[in-house]
């Protein structure tokens, strides 16, 4: 698959070069994975009415079956650690750029640098910036070493980006405390 074009993440959707999309439209869904489909792997959840898709090219989408309604965009940096579902236990890299708030990432970042971003919050693991309608989860991890034990610093593996009144991911409390 070729490169796939940067992202940047607005409150109200997001540009791929000139195009705007808006995220909690209809066809959102659909105009992510014509840019940046195919679709590699799907899961349904039971029972809840929502699937993830993984893409080819390192992105997940999680959406409400139907009306195929997007509820949050994933963009992994790191093959191994940052799919957040055990169907997806590998998946591939996103190796373009991602934009939000003046700032750049593209994975894989360490932890440091990403605390020194103005507003975020970090709690074990997971830092996270709110601006306005878009709440950005920076979910970062250790490497693991050749016997597989975590050693290093920590370095980002997975960019979580939610838009308005989506139920947030991350620790629990995560809504109280940004409330309280």
């Amino acid at each position: 698959m070729t490169k796939p074009p940067d992202i940047e993440l607005l409150g109200n959707g997001i540009r791929v070069g000139d195009e705007h999309i808006d995220t909690l439209a209809p066809g959102a869904a659909q105009r992510l994975r014509e840019l940046f489909g195919p679709i590699a792997s799907s899961y349904v959840f039971p029972g809840v009415g929502r699937a993830a898709q993984l893409l080819a090219s390192g992105l997940i989408l999680l959406l409400e079956e139907e009306p195929d309604a997007m509820k949050s965009l994933m963009v992994c940096f790191d093959a191994e650690d940052a799919s957040p579902y055990p169907a997806f236990s590998e998946v591939p890299i996103f190796t373009a750029a991602i934009e939000f708030g003046g700032q750049r990432v593209g994975g894989p970042e360490l932890e440091s640098s990403l605390l020194r971003i103005p507003g975020v919050s970090s709690i074990a693991g997971l830092v996270r910036l709110e601006m306005g309608e878009l709440s950005v989860g920076l979910h970062t991890k250790k490497r693991r070493g050749r016997f597989g034990k975590r050693t290093g610093a920590r370095r980002l593996v997975l960019l979580d980006a939610e838009w308005g009144g989506v139920k947030q991911l991350g620790f629990p409390g995560a809504q109280a405390a940004r409330k309280g």
